[in-house]
């Protein structure tokens, strides 16, 4: 649970940040590769993802919760991902941007 939860967070702190700086800051791109792919990636687990599917899936007598963790992650990841683009765009809407 640990992993999905911060993964999930990071999907959500991903789409929230990305678009205030994309709307509200002129950073360069290497600033904003260092923020999201540098701490948002460092933050995130894909490869524990993978561990604890792989394990899910050998040690549980039942493979249907590997399989249910392995395919919920991604799919609330998204989820989580636009919910972070939508309250970034309520709390930043684009007609306000300093141009």
């Amino acid at each position: 649970m640990g992993t999905l939860f911060v993964n999930i967070s990071g999907c959500f702190f991903m789409g929230l940040i990305t678009t205030l700086m994309v709307r509200r800051l002129s950073l360069k791109p290497d600033l904003m590769l260092l923020i999201t792919t540098g701490f948002l990636g460092a933050y995130t687990t894909f490869s524990s993802y993978e561990l604890e599917t792989e394990q899910l899936l050998v040690d549980c007598k039942t493979p249907q919760i590997g399989l249910l963790y392995w395919f919920s992650s991604p799919l609330l990841g998204l989820l989580s991902f636009g919910f972070g683009v939508s309250l970034a765009k309520t709390i930043q809407p684009i007609n306000q941007v300093d141009e």
